[in-house]
């Protein structure tokens, strides 16, 4: 990815590593609006110990070095900071010097979720925007009538 370029975007977001030297209240409530907004938007993928740079593409690998900061930690402190409870998978790729955490997170037929911090989220092209009212009722419309299928 680092070679290619890619850079963040609507469906891809970059975390650095240096995340995970907060407390983890701080760290889930972060990632629980992370997840939560691409959950609710077209899902996407999350990349936990890549620095990136001005143009939002990868600079530099700064892996996770904490070994028991892993997928277990990950998922016991994040997914009960979220409501209802969404589907997602993790992968750990070891690096030099530690690992990266991988998130994929699809776009959710049970949204909008709540992040830890009773808002509700989603990602925008290079942000993630706390939802308004009829934005949340927009996608509960949304998901309500996907599920039922056509008449």
């Amino acid at each position: 990815m680092k070679e290619r370029g890619d850079a963040e975007g609507a469906t891809l977001e970059f975390k650095s590593s240096r995340l995970f030297e907060q407390k983890n209240d701080k760290v889930f409530e972060t990632l629980s609006r992370e997840v939560t907004a691409l959950a609710n938007a077209i899902g996407g993928v999350l990349i936990i110990g890549v620095e990136e740079d001005g143009e939002k593409r990868i600079s530099d690998i700064a892996p996770i070095q904490d070994t028991a900061k892993d997928e277990e930690w990950l998922e016991n402190g994040l997914l009960p900071r979220i409501s209802p409870s969404l589907q997602l998978s993790m992968e750990r790729i070891q690096a030099e010097g530690g690992h990266l955490l991988i998130l994929d997170v699809p776009a959710s037929r049970n949204a909008p979720h709540q992040a830890a911090d009773k808002r509700y989220y989603s990602r925008r092209l290079f942000r993630v925007d706390p939802l308004l009212s009829y934005e949340v009722d927009d996608i509960r419309r949304r998901v309500s009538s996907s599920s039922t299928g056509p008449s």
